[in-house]
């Protein structure tokens, strides 16, 4: 069972705890795994480097389809619903794709001001990853909405992952392009669920080649009237055929339920896909080849066929039934499924039509007595489920005793309501056996037939182990009076795996009990099932039993298992003692704190902090003097889920006297504090703090990216200790703005140290990159009017960092400068220009400065400058590099200028090479550059 399965499972306890006793061994044993991952602080955070090698293996190696050109993805990953834990692995798997594969390059982003036109226009398909309630609609969002409308339409792409069906709610178009909305996912991420593909010859569908599937993952229940196969191509849907995937439709119109379509949009493309809940859908190759086809399809590089293939509709005297159920008689398994899909769809029609729904029934039973195939009759066996009546009873119950028909009698059977349904059943026990037997006595369980719990009682002591198991079963899932009796009866009669079985039924019998609020008899027999002669997993369901029925000794039963040695039993406990609420647990749990062993206490405080009751917060704050550095660590991770502003000194104080697992325990606790008042706190706490708590709260600003924090950093960046200076340039980066830049340039003008000058420089880099430039004109200011010479060095650097043509004139000027520091800066600076625009000048200073150091610096900027990407020819770019090779006067340069000769084969390029071949010191770099430009050119 998959670990998110598993946690789900335990969410949803409550009052669904007991609704499968037979799998309560398999919850509790994963349920003892995951409590040991909680008290060790685990948490899923994106794929772990296992698992993006998982992705790499299973992409795609290639693109089905060679773009036409190069493309871009928009993929947004925005949530504000429900946030999908398997976001960032899509995230992963479609950057792995593109790049892989060729095919496209992947941006993510969970800004909605992507999707405005200025924006969205540069791409060629925008990726719904898992997106939820998004707010996108034409009253509040208009801007963005005629964005990506006129994007789609216009002849771009848009993709769909699972909960891409999740948002459109109040923009009914984008919810019919999108072709579905979600309404509820009766199949859940915890079961395996059948998949048949409805167009095996369709190109999308390649990677299954024509093979229906099963797969465990979360499927949405989307229905009409944006779910339409008349508008939009169906590739492949929930496989209906299958028992466990037919059981969980609750309306009959999820008997269509579509994972994967098509359509066109105007001039554009929709593709989705229902797959994508459970992270290791991430990494099963035939659904990442369907989903890059299904990218390069939206993309306009893979052309597909998108006609809507629709059922057959009945007529409203409903008299095309028969005409379909003749087509079906010589029906088998793999062939076409058009007339059945048309069949299911006429049923679904029918609903409301009490008469229509009858003369189905009718012809649905007729064809039952005749001597069409298995596989069709099963077909309708099936639709009988939905539409059957108590009439159908009999003739079903004809096709119980033999075993070719009997198991898909029963499943119409056991939906059909209806004592004669019941009666049909019982008196079918006595006229089969073996499997037939075994199945009829499990449909009366799922039935919950009280009248069959004697004769199902009688055959707990048969001789066929099978129908024993089958019988204990089937009366706990009938619960009630009778059954309770008959289990306590043989409770102490049984043994071995048929005691087991006794046991979580007599455990189902408890749970039925409590969803019906008789909580005091739900309470008498989980403790009798908690004696401790019983097995251990049962004593754990047992104790589950209690904790929900409110018995008052179970807190004191858990505290006791916390002294014990029992780790299986510890896990539980700790789990439960999270999940049950009130102050008077808490305090009960805080008294007995300091008297448990290690062990135990770091499990209570992991119990505490999920309790999030502040209550516990003082006794949490004593563990972390603790002699124990478990215990210790323990608390402190507590604290950053109970904790407020009154334990920011603490916690500061804390990171800056430990180190290891103790130190990033109090940071990410202090990181992650809750209350208004914190920030606040944090910022206050500076003016007091000596230099090493300074340093961890100055962190703190940058991490929970408290933007009031920037005026006092601006002080402590003048701080006597030069840890402290550095840490608040550092973080003034993050939480600093264009209106911190006067104050961060007389920083650095004033700066004594080379260290904080760099550190000032960065941050000011920085914030001019994030505010494109926004205060340019405060730095060439300063460039400008600054006379010492280290400042205006650095100036230089940031200028030549930011790129701005803006400040060419400033740094031209320099070059020109009597003072040597200053023009070497310029030189760095132009050097570091984005293209090549400051080229001339660099080669200038290169032929007429007298200094070496200047020259090397210079031809050295003006190979890199002309060697960038440019819409020069190959054999211009070769002049220029001629041009840097004629002045080159060492054999480095001249070297440097052959290195990147090959990046521009041409003519010019390979002459060139041959030419410095006759030069022994560049012989061997000349040779070399000499053959790759031949392998360039395939000559």
């Amino acid at each position: 069972m998959k670990l998110e399965i598993i946690l789900d499972t335990v969410a949803k306890k409550g009052k669904n705890m007991g609704k499968n006793s037979k799998a309560i061994s398999i919850i509790l044993i994963c349920l003892w795994c995951v409590g040991q991952m909680a008290s060790a602080g685990w948490a899923a955070k994106g794929p772990t480097a296992e698992e993006i090698q998982k992705i790499k293996q299973a992409a795609p190696v290639k693109a089905t389809a060679r773009p036409g050109q190069p493309r871009k993805l928009l993929v947004i990953n925005l949530c504000k619903g429900y946030k999908h834990s398997s976001i960032p692995y899509w995230d992963v798997a479609l950057e792995i794709m593109g790049k892989k594969t060729g095919a496209y390059t992947a941006v993510i982003s969970s800004d909605l001001n992507m999707l405005k036109p200025s924006n969205i226009n540069q791409f060629d398909a925008v990726c719904l990853n898992n997106t939820t309630k998004l707010g996108l609609n034409p009253n509040d969002t208009p801007e963005m909405c005629k964005g990506l409308m006129d994007f789609i339409k216009g002849g771009k792409g848009i993709i769909g992952i699972h909960a891409a069906t999740d948002n459109f709610y109040k923009w009914k178009e984008m919810a019919h392009i999108m072709g579905g909305i979600f309404i509820a996912h009766p199949w859940t991420a915890g079961g395996t669920w059948a998949i048949k593909i409805d167009d095996p010859q369709h190109s999308l569908m390649k990677a299954f080649k024509g093979q229906s599937f099963k797969i465990k993952d979360e499927i949405y229940s989307t229905r009409s009237p944006y779910y339409n196969r008349g508008k939009q191509r169906v590739l492949m849907s929930l496989d209906m055929s299958d028992e466990k995937t037919r059981a969980k439709v609750k309306n009959p119109e999820d008997i269509d339920t579509g994972i994967s379509w098509v359509k066109k949009v105007g001039k554009g493309r929709l593709f989705y896909c229902a797959l994508g809940h459970n992270h290791d859908v991430v990494w099963t190759a035939p659904i990442l080849q369907h989903y890059l086809d299904g990218i390069q399809f939206a993309m306009g590089d893979l052309p597909v066929d998108t006609k809507p293939i629709a059922g057959t509709v009945v007529s409203e005297k409903g008299s095309n039934i028969d005409s379909l159920l003749a087509r079906i008689t010589k029906y088998d398994y793999g062939q076409s499924r058009e007339t059945l899909s048309a069949i299911a769809k006429a049923v679904r029609e029918a609903y409301g039509s009490s008469a229509k729904l009858k003369r189905i029934e009718k012809g649905f039973l007729r064809f039952l007595k005749s001597d069409a195939t298995p596989a069709s009759k099963q077909f309708v066996c099936r639709q009988l489920s939905i539409v059957g009546t108590e009439e159908s009873a009999d003739t079903l119950a004809g096709m119980l005793a033999r075993p070719q028909t009997s198991d898909i009698a029963r499943f119409a059977l056991e939906r059909i309501p209806g004592q004669a349904v019941d009666e049909v059943l019982r008196g079918a026990l006595s006229k089969t056996t073996g499997k037939e037997k075994i199945g009829i006595i499990s449909t009366l369980g799922v039935r919950g037939d009280s009248k069959s719990v004697s004769a199902l009682a009688a055959m707990i002591k048969d001789s066929d182990s099978e129908i024993a198991a089958a019988s204990v079963t089937a009366i706990g899932q009938i619960a009630g009076a009778e059954a309770i009796a008959a289990l306590e009866k043989v409770r102490n009669q049984t043994s071995g795996p048929l005691r087991q079985l006794v046991l979580d039924a007599y455990l189902r019998c408890a749970d039925k009990l409590l969803d019906q609020g008789k909580s005091k008899a739900a309470l008498s027999i989980y403790q009798k099932a908690y004696h401790s002669s019983e097995p251990a997993l049962i004593r754990i369901a047992a104790l589950y039993g209690m904790a929900e029925a409110g018995g008052e000794q179970v807190t004191n039963i858990l505290i006791d298992i916390l002294k014990d040695d029992d780790r299986q039993m510890q896990a539980v406990a700790i789990g439960l003692l999270s999940e049950m609420s009130g102050s008077k647990i808490t305090r009960s749990l805080v008294r007995e704190l300091p008297g448990l062993r290690p062990l135990g206490q770091v499990q209570l405080l992991s119990a505490l902090a999920k309790r999030g009751d502040a209550e516990a917060l003082p006794a949490v704050v004593k563990q972390a003097t603790s002699s124990s550095a478990e215990v210790r660590i323990a608390a402190l991770e507590a604290m950053g889920v109970l904790g407020n502003e009154t334990i920011v000194s603490f916690l500061a104080q804390a990171a800056a006297s430990n180190t290891g697992e103790e130190q990033q325990a109090a940071r990410e606790s202090l990181y992650r504090l809750r209350g208004n008042k914190v920030d606040q706190t944090i910022i206050d706490n500076l003016n007091r703090a000596e230099a090493k708590v300074k340093v961890e709260l100055i962190r703190s600003i940058g991490e929970r990216s408290i933007k009031a924090g920037a005026a006092k950093l601006l002080k402590t960046a003048q701080d006597s200790d030069g840890t402290v200076r550095r840490e608040s340039f550092k973080v003034l980066s993050d939480v600093g703005g264009a209106e911190h830049l006067s104050a961060l340039l007389d920083l650095l003008i004033k700066a004594q140290y080379s260290s904080e000058r760099k550190a000032a420089e960065k941050t000011i880099v920085s914030i001019l990159k994030k505010t494109e430039n926004a205060g340019l004109g405060q730095v060439l200011s300063a460039a400008t009017s600054v006379t010492e010479v280290k400042a205006r060095c650095s100036l230089s650097g940031i200028l030549g960092k930011i790129g701005d043509n803006r400040a060419l004139p400033v740094l031209r000027k320099a070059l020109a400068d009597s003072n040597g520091d200053v023009k070497r800066a310029a030189i760095l600076a132009l050097s570091e220009w984005p293209n090549a625009t400051p080229a001339t000048e660099l080669l200038s200073v290169a032929k007429t400065d007298t200094v070496v150091v200047r020259q090397v610096l210079a031809l050295q900027g003006y190979i890199k400058l002309v060697s960038l990407p440019t819409k020069r020819s190959a054999s211009q770019t070769v002049k220029l590099l001629q041009d840097g090779l004629d002045i080159a006067k060492r054999p480095e340069e001249k070297k440097a200028v052959l290195a990147v000769l090959p990046q521009f084969a041409c003519a010019e390029a390979l002459k060139m090479a041959k030419n410095c071949e006759t030069d022994s010191a560049l012989a061997a770099e000349a040779k070399l550059a000499v053959e790759k430009i031949r392998k360039a050119l395939k000559l």
